[in-house]
C-alpha cells in the first residue's frame, strides 16, 4: 500500500514537472515570435521611408523576374490593404504568423 502511494506521488510530481516545462517553452516560443515581429516592422519601417503607396517587388535591374526578398514580400504583406501606423502593422503581423492579436 505504501508502495503504491509513493508511486502515485512520484508520477503526479513528474506529471506537474512535464506541464511546467511545457508551458515554459509555450511562453518562450511566443516571446520569442512577438521579438521577431517587433524586429521586423522596425527594420520595415526604416526600410519603407517611402509614402505607402509606391510600393514595389524588387523587380529591378539585375534581379529574376518575380524574384523577391523576404523583407519586401513582408513589406508588401503590411502594405496590402491600407497604410497604417507601426502598431497596426505589428498587429497584423503577428496574427498573420500566429493567429493570435494583442488588440
Amino acid at each position: 500500500m505504501v508502495v503504491l502511494v509513493f508511486v502515485l506521488v512520484v508520477l503526479v510530481v513528474v506529471v506537474v514537472v512535464v506541464v511546467a516545462v511545457v508551458l515554459v517553452v509555450v511562453v518562450v516560443v511566443v516571446v520569442v515570435v512577438e521579438v521577431v515581429v517587433v524586429v521586423i516592422v522596425v527594420v520595415v519601417e526604416k526600410e519603407e521611408k517611402a509614402d505607402c503607396v509606391n510600393v514595389d517587388n524588387d523587380q529591378g535591374e539585375g534581379k529574376e523576374k518575380g524574384s523577391t526578398s523576404l523583407l519586401k514580400v513582408i513589406s508588401n504583406f503590411i502594405h496590402m490593404k491600407e497604410c497604417s501606423d507601426g502598431w497596426d502593422k505589428y498587429n497584423k503581423l503577428l496574427q498573420a504568423l500566429t493567429g493570435y492579436s494583442r488588440l
